[in-house]
């Protein structure tokens, strides 16, 4: 009777070890699950910040294109009216 226990005993412990073993597995890939999942969103969060950077650096670099050109041709526009009134007036611009 001993015997036939400590046999039981023995194959209930080795089953215990081996659920214990499946448990810690299947931890470890919840786990492993857990931080890819945490790494994918954090390098989604990261590629949408920076695609809102270059639409923000874009956005800003365009904007002070506009205002340089729009300040460039209107001096070349003040240039040309005032050559064009002189011209009309008759007065010689010394060129």
């Amino acid at each position: 009777m001993d015997a036939e226990a400590a046999a039981r005993r023995t194959a209930y412990e080795e089953q215990a070890e081996k659920e214990k073993q499946q448990l810690l597995a299947d931890a470890q890939k919840q786990a492993d699950a857990i931080v890819a999942e945490g790494k994918r969103n954090a390098e989604a969060e990261r590629q949408h910040k920076l695609r809102e950077a270059d639409a923000q650096t874009t956005a800003l670099a365009r904007e002070m294109c506009e205002k340089l050109l729009a300040r460039n041709l209107t001096q070349q526009d003040d240039a040309r009216l005032l050559d064009d009134l002189l011209q009309k007036a008759g007065v010689d611009d010394g060129n």
